[in-house]
Order: C-alpha cells, then structure tokens, then sequence
C-alpha cells in the first residue's frame, strides 16, 4: 500500500504541475498509476488530500535541491554563493511550475498553501537567519531584525527576476550572476557595524 501510495503521488504531482488543478482527475491519475478512484479516496481522502500530499512532495524535492547552507570564513563569499543557490532554485522551471500552480490554484485549499509556504520561500529565510547569527555573533555584521534582514537579502535577490520567470522569460546564467553580487554588495554595506570600515575590517568581508 505504501509503494502504491508513492507511485499515485509521484504521477499525479507531475499531472498537476503540467495541468493544473482543475484539470486534473481521478481517473485521469488511475489511467497511469493503475488501481481504482476507491484507493485514491481510501489514501487520500479526495483529489483536494491528493493535492495536498502532491505539494508537500513537490516542495520537499525543491528544499532538498537548496541543500544545507554552511558558513564560511570569508562572509562575502559566503553570501555570494548562498545567494546563488536561493536565485538558482527560484527561477528553476520546476520552482517556477510550482509557483504557478500554487498562485492559481490552492487558495482554498489551506494545507497546501501551508505546506508551500513553510516548506518554501519559509525554509529559505530560515536558513539566512541561522547564517547571518552566526556571522552576527563574530560581530561581523549588526542588524537589528535579523529576520527583517533576511527577507530583504532574499528579496532583493529573487523577486524581479522569478517575476519574469513566472511569465515565461528565460533568466540568464549572466544576469543571475550580476544580480548576485550586486545584492551582496548593496546588503554588506547596510549590515557593516561602522559606517567608516577600515581596511582590516574590509579584508574580512573581501572587498
């Protein structure tokens, strides 16, 4: 039953993302994983429990694609290569799919919309929370919400550009990289402790 179960899942999360909610059916997800509409209702419930699991799976698989975020010593390069990682997974066409399904489709549809957002965008600002304490704490940067600070750091980085990936532009490899570092640059010279930083202090943050 359990492999029966991940094998539903696995079709119907691909069927929704090519479909869209609405569009998809019972039937439509028993005509290529097999079994009868009386097992989807046993495991799941309806197609809405369907979705539900649909999107937890989805957003796990695009979590897992993040990967763990460790602090380096050189904060500037650290915060360029996270911030690489977080555009590169937002404007990832799968990302993007996700994104358009939810926004389209999941508003009555509490445990999905739940399920995307603390699996999500979520678990990205928690991770550049627990980075920036940690670079708070050698007192290399001082904000004072570090919260705030991340959600601005993650902003900044994602949000035209995954605005244009939603309506279909193409986002270069170029332009990601010039996004990157100019977001690094504009957020290092907002969170330094002193506003005259001098060149020991500049050396740590690799400028």
């Amino acid at each position: 039953m359990a492999q029966q179960k991940d094998v539903i899942v696995s079709i119907a999360s691909e069927l929704f993302l090519e479909r869209g909610f609405d569009a998809v059916t019972i039937g439509a997800v028993n005509a290529i994983a097999g079994g009868s509409r009386r097992d989807i209702y046993a495991l799941f419930g309806d197609k809405s429990g369907l979705f539900a699991r649909c999107v937890e799976l989805l957003v796990a698989e695009r979590a897992a694609s993040l990967g763990p975020i460790t602090p380096t010593d050189d904060l500037r390069s650290c915060l360029v290569s996270v911030g690489k990682r977080i555009l590169d997974l937002f404007v990832d066409p799968r990302t993007l799919a996700l994104h358009r399904l939810i926004v389209s489709d999941v508003a009555p549809l509490s445990d999905a919309s739940r399920s995307f957002l603390v699996g999500g965008p979520q678990r990205v600002f928690d991770e550049v929370v627990l980075l920036l304490n940690y670079y708070e704490n050698l007192d290399l940067i001082h904000v004072d919400n570090i919260e705030v600070s991340a959600k601005i750091f993650v902003g900044a980085l994602t949000s035209d550009l995954q605005v244009r990936g939603l309506l279909g532009e193409v986002i270069t490899e170029m332009e990601r990289e010039e996004k990157v570092d100019a977001t690094v640059e504009h957020f290092l010279y907002g969170v330094m402790p002193r506003l005259n930083v001098d060149r020991e202090q500049r050396a740590k943050l690799g400028f």
